[in-house]
């Protein structure tokens, strides 16, 4: 019986705390009365409030009701019913806890409101009579009325509406027991102004041409014009606003409203264009052939004299009177002629050099059976030289037949020949292969096996001979292992790598094994490529080649050059490349202050630190043959780095073949080499360069990689041969 007992108090002391959690989760409210009360128009009702558990907070109650038109409640919960019908009163504690009852309003409630007219017009200064309808059975028929613009109408507690404004108002009319009901009330103006276009015309006998008139304000009433010309025996105008000229002369059309207000137009008839364009689009002029003329052709035929002004949009390219052009220089202008009356018609000329041959953009097209109509681009020799194709051919129009302005469109599987002729007699052609769509491509092999420092040129193939293997995207899962560029693989150092083969649009894709082994016959090599006074223009061009291959390198940094590159700095970050301090601005070590120096490297260190997001691991001085001993006095753990060689990367006359010549004879075992982020030559060599030292056995790391590897501690770390 005491093991009994002991495990019944065990229990209410395990179960207390829960119970008191729980009740500390929320408060229960309880009203009095508890669920509803009803009351007639008028009464009153006081609600007690309870709130448990009872605790020494004191509780704010917020009182609420959905509908106070029908009763409402004061904050100390004495409810007061107004008009028949049914709400809900709430009772809210801080907490967000709350107890709510039904309020039911004897009575017959209003049910349906509406006012009789919805849409009411008026004139300024009168007044209009609104009718609210209300259900027969409700006991309360009482309705409050009001207008959301008072400028434009006023409304008494009658109904009574008074337009004192131009404009629209929106009448809404209100229930006792809070329903609504609107109408619109429109009191439109009177026209003050008409604008016609155009405001003089100038038009051949016998033609016609209608007028546009604008009627403002634009809710004004009586807006109706009535159309009349002061001289019917030289242009006559129907109500339409369309004007017919009789014969030569002038005149005035008006256009008037019912208030008064009208517009003039000038009518001039004489021989003018109804229509005005040249033939040509576009002429093609060039050094030998350097005339040419323009005709405009002009409807109707008795305004062919008529008065035309001539105008070249570039002077210094073309010359342009009465229609006849002069190439005076090359490029593009536009000859644009403009009649009397204001018709244009344009014409580009292009001045350039005579083609001396023209070909499509592409020997040979494959085109998926069924794609869409294309247009091939032509090219022209010289470049910049322009021509126009006078002559499309196919000689098989079933497999690919094209359009005289040059647009192919694919038909059958097979070959087709498409030739084109310009306007200066040159005839050339390319090839068309309809084929199969490519459904599938794959490798020939799943597993290729290289050594170190060799290279290979994979193949794709497609499911079928007829089948295209598209333009392909490579990717290598380890490119220090083995890079892929184009299809070609360079295998770098021993390791397994995957190989993946996938379309543009990444719908088709392939993969497979790439194992790289030691190559006995090649001794491998270890360089270290720095790049100096980055950030620059050229540094996404140089990364880019850099990762293609899996390349360390080492860069070193202008504290300038990050702080006024931001973006380009932050290119670095989530990168394997060694960050190192080039001072803040190419400052000269031998020539400047301690003091000077320290600030220089710790301004640079800043900025690395905000761009790059880590620090700067080694330094660089701009200086050569620095001595230990000066770095002594104010360095930290950091190593200064030096070079072996400085690439010539930076002279203006340094080419891509001039700085692969240069890197590669530099280059030797444990090189440290410098190039520059700011030299276009590099940025354009780099990817084959980084090819000539993989086959030529060397592997990449950074400086404090090959320091290591070298085993050097000193202050200042370079290397020579």
């Amino acid at each position: 019986m005491k093991r009994i007992l002991t495990y019944v108090v065990l229990a209410v002391f395990m179960l207390a705390p829960l119970s008191f959690c729980a009740a500390a989760e929320g408060y229960t409210i309880t009203l009095t009365p508890r669920k509803n009360v009803t009351l007639k128009p008028g009464a009153t009702q006081q609600v007690s409030v309870s709130i448990t558990p009872v605790n020494l907070a004191e509780h704010t109650i917020l009182w609420t009701s959905e509908n106070e038109y029908i009763a409402s409640v004061s904050q100390k919960g004495v409810i007061t019913a107004h008009a028949a019908g049914s709400t809900t009163v709430r009772a809210m504690i801080e907490s967000g806890d709350f107890a709510s009852l039904t309020v039911n309003v004897t009575g017959n409630p209003v049910k349906t409101l509406s006012i009789k007219e919805t849409n009411v017009e008026l004139t300024l200064g009168s007044t209009y009579q609104m009718e609210a309808e209300i259900n027969a059975t409700a006991d309360d028929k009482r309705v409050k009325w009001f207008t959301d613009d008072d400028s434009i109408v006023t409304i008494d507690q009658n109904g009574k509406v008074t337009a004192v404004g131009y404009g629209t108002a929106l009448i809404t009319v209100l229930s006792v027991n809070g329903m609504t009901a609107q109408a619109t009330v429109y009191v439109p103006s009177e026209v003050s102004n008409i604008l016609i276009d155009p405001q003089t015309l100038m038009i051949s006998p016998g033609d016609s041409r209608a007028l546009d008139a604008y009627v403002f304000p634009g809710n004004a009433r009586n807006r109706d014009l009535t159309w009349e010309s002061s001289s019917d025996k030289i242009a006559r105008v129907n109500q339409e606003g369309v004007v017919t000229a009789v014969k030569e002369g002038a005149c005035q059309v008006r256009a008037m409203t019912e208030n008064g207000v009208y517009a003039l137009c000038e009518i001039i008839v004489t021989k003018v264009p109804s229509t005005l364009r040249f033939e040509e689009d576009a002429l093609y002029l060039t050094r030998q052939n350097r005339k040419a003329t323009l005709s405009p052709i002009i409807t109707p035929e008795n305004a062919k004299d008529a008065l035309l002004s001539w105008e070249s949009s570039d002077e210094n390219v073309a010359l342009v009177e009465n229609g006849r052009i002069i190439a005076v220089g090359f490029g593009s202008a536009e000859i644009t002629c403009t009649s009397e009356n204001g018709l244009t018609a344009a014409c580009a000329v292009h001045v350039s050099e005579e083609v001396t041959d023209a070909a499509f953009d592409s020997e040979i097209y494959r085109i998926y059976l069924g794609s869409d109509p294309f247009t091939p681009e032509i090219v022209f020799l010289p470049e910049g030289a322009a021509d126009r194709i006078v002559a499309y051919s196919s000689s098989n129009e079933r497999i690919a037949s094209i359009s005289e302005d040059g647009v192919v469109t694919p038909g059958e599987l097979g070959k087709a020949v498409l030739s084109a002729q310009t306007a200066g007699g040159i005839r050339f052609e390319t090839e068309i292969f309809i084929v199969e769509d490519t459904r599938e491509i794959n490798f020939p092999l799943d597993n290729y096996i290289l050594t170190e420092h060799t290279t290979l040129d994979l193949t794709v193939v497609a499911q079928s001979e007829s089948a295209v293997v598209p333009k392909l995207k490579w990717q290598s899962s380890i490119p220090s292992v083995c890079a892929v560029i184009d299809g070609t693989l360079y295998a770098q150092s021993e390791g397994a790598t995957v190989i993946t083969a996938s379309t543009e649009d990444g719908a088709l894709r392939c993969m497979c094994t790439v194992t790289v082994i030691d190559n006995p016959t090649v001794q491998t090599k270890t360089v270290a490529l720095t790049f100096d006074n980055g950030p620059d223009q050229y540094t996404q061009e140089i990364l880019d080649a850099l990762d293609a291959f899996g390349v360390k390198a080492t860069f070193f940094l202008l504290g300038k050059n990050v702080q006024a590159n931001p973006k380009l700095a932050a290119l670095f970050k989530n990168t394997d490349h060694e960050i190192g301090n080039h001072t803040y601005a190419n400052d000269s070590l031998n020539t400047s202050s301690v003091a000077d120096i320290s600030k220089s490297l710790a301004r640079t260190d800043a900025a690395i630190m905000k761009a790059v997001g880590r620090e700067a691991t080694v330094l660089r001085a701009p200086d050569a043959n620095l001595s230990a001993r000066l770095f002594a006095t104010f360095l930290d753990a950091r190593p200064f780095i030096g070079w072996s060689k400085i690439i010539p990367d930076m002279l203006s006359d340094a080419t891509i073949q001039s700085v692969r010549e240069a890197t590669l004879a530099a280059a030797y075992d444990t090189s440290i080499l410098v190039l520059h982020e700011s030299s276009k030559a590099t940025s354009e060599a780099l990817y084959e360069l980084l090819q000539d030292m993989i086959l030529g056995g060397y592997r990449f790391v950074t400086v404090s990689e090959l320091r290591e590897l070298t085993g050097d501690t000193s202050a200042v770390f370079t290397t020579k041969p």
